[in-house]
C-alpha cells in the first residue's frame, strides 16, 4: 500500500485502503483526501495500522512526496492518531 503511494498510484492505493478499511470506494478517496487527515487517522487506527504506516499515508496521500507539509502539522497528527484507541476508531467507522 504504502509503495503505491510513493509511486503517486492514487487510484490504486484508494481501492486497496477502501478494502482494507472495508468501506466503499467513494468514502474511501474523501477519508484520503480530507485536507484535516483526521478521518484518515481514524481509519488507520481503525484498520490496525501502525504509527509509522499511518504517517506515511498522511504524508503522501493527496500530494505525493513533492508537496510539504510542516513538521507541527505532522506531530499534531500522530498525537492524535496516538491518542485514538482502536475501539472507539472502530465504533467511529461502523457509523
Amino acid at each position: 500500500m504504502l509503495q503505491l503511494l510513493r509511486q503517486e498510484l492514487m487510484t490504486e492505493f484508494v481501492i486497496g485502503f477502501g478494502l482494507l478499511a472495508e468501506i466503499d470506494l467513494a468514502t474511501a478517496r474523501r477519508v484520503i483526501e480530507d485536507p484535516s487527515r483526521e478521518a484518515l487517522a481514524v481509519a488507520s487506527r481503525a484498520c490496525g495500522f501502525d504509527r509509522g504506516a499511518f504517517a506515511t499515508m498522511a504524508l503522501l496521500a493527496n500530494g505525493g512526496p513533492r508537496q510539504v507539509r510542516k513538521a507541527s502539522d505532522v506531530a499534531a497528527l500522530l498525537t492524535l492518531y496516538d491518542k485514538l484507541l482502536v475501539e472507539a476508531a472502530k465504533r467511529t467507522m461502523r457509523f
